[in-house]
């Protein structure tokens, strides 16, 4: 853990030394970091071994008046409460899916993330907006506040928390990402152009942010734009199971 956080903290291109000790024996390599694969593994590992929780949708709103947005949590069991620190699991990811402006179907977006949540133990925020026709920009804010009020209900791996959307609600997902790179750790594009007019493009160490882009062929500019300001862009042109894919990568971003 502390080797990978060391590590986390340099940029494409650099060159680190790490020195190996086997059993007394010692040696020094040196390393250069590149960039990192474009593809997600075939097989991704699972996070946890503790029986599959039950989840229900709750509403989240920051203020009065503000946008209501729906969080899809574990439900709360007696079981929860009684159970021993020691046998505690871990704490799980949170993808923020920004759905196209307009009403939202509760049921059928519950729906849609229910078997996802259960099986990678995740949770999910799905904010609204307030104009039927477009987001707008003060819902930037908004967005990040709504994550904060969740993670105080129900805390979350701040490690593992990610920003996704489709056609117009991927524009805001990468805008709301780029916005707060102290928040999020992942932003991914489903069918959608990877914006490169979002402001804070650089890539640091600290505010370590991966990208993901499903679906889309006509993305090679944006990529290699990213790529070349020291992001890790992960591509995959094929659309089916799009969501699942995101929830892959998702399970992943600690360790990326």
């Amino acid at each position: 853990a502390e080797l990978r956080k060391a590590i986390s903290r340099l940029i494409v291109g650099e060159t680190c030394r790490i020195e190996i000790d086997r059993s007394g024996d010692q040696k020094e390599v040196e390393l250069a970091l590149r960039q990192q694969m474009a593809r997600l593994p075939a097989k991704i590992p699972s996070r946890f071994t503790m029986e599959e929780r039950d989840f229900e949708s709750i509403e989240i709103s920051v203020s009065e008046g503000s946008n209501q947005c729906l969080a899809f949590v574990p439900k709360k069991t007696g079981a929860d409460e009684d159970e021993e620190p020691a046998t505690e699991r871990s704490l799980p990811s949170l993808l923020v899916w920004v759905p196209p402006p307009g009403p939202l179907d509760a049921k059928a977006t519950f729906s849609k993330f229910e078997s996802l949540c259960k099986s990678k133990d995740m949770l999910v925020l799905v904010p609204q907006s307030i104009d039927p026709q477009k987001w707008l920009p003060d819902e930037v804010s908004v967005i990040a506040k709504a994550v904060e009020r969740l993670g105080e209900r129900t805390p979350f791996d701040r490690n593992r928390i990610a920003i996704a959307g489709k056609d117009s609600g991927a524009q805001m997902a990468m805008l709301v990402a780029f916005s707060n790179r102290g928040l999020f750790r992942g932003v991914a594009a489903i069918e959608s152009e990877l914006s490169t007019s979002v402001p804070n493009v650089q890539s640091l160490p600290s505010q370590r942010l991966r990208m993901m882009a499903i679906g889309d062929e006509d993305n090679e500019k944006s990529f290699q734009f990213f790529r070349e300001n020291g992001f890790s862009v992960f591509h995959d042109a094929d659309k089916r199971n799009s969501l699942r894919k995101v929830c892959d990568w998702l399970s992943l971003l600690d360790r990326l």
